[in-house]
């Protein structure tokens, strides 16, 4: 969900927590009631290689993510699509994996490696 308490943002982390209609694929305590905390990377950039790494800082990505798709946004959960017809629907399990696996994909094509 894209709104307290299943996302929370601190100064050094956000915190995570599932969405209570998720089920995981091995039912317990843990799965379904984890809250997951992302540090946040160099806030304060001081050089090149800190300003790499807080590129990758997902305070601030799910800040911007939160904000470019305000305007467009029908529901609460956090990812949304962008897609024509069904922009800003709550996404589905399929569509996330595929992401991923494109995500996996162009990682591999990065490196000049054939993916699986």
């Amino acid at each position: 969900m894209a709104v307290e308490p299943f996302i929370t943002f601190h100064p050094d982390r956000v915190s995570l927590k599932t969405n209570l209609t998720f089920m995981p694929k091995v039912v317990s305590s843990v799965a379904l009631n984890q809250t997951i905390h992302l540090p946040t990377f160099y806030p304060n950039p001081q050089n090149k290689g800190e300003k790499i790494l807080h590129s990758l800082d997902m305070h601030r990505q799910l800040c911007f993510y939160l904000d470019r798709t305000k305007t467009f946004r029908k529901t609460e959960q956090l990812l949304v699509s962008y897609a024509a017809g069904s922009q800003g629907k709550a996404i589905t399990k399929h569509t996330i994996s595929k992401w991923i696996g494109h995500c996996i994909h162009f990682c591999y094509f990065q490196h000049g490696k054939s993916s699986a």
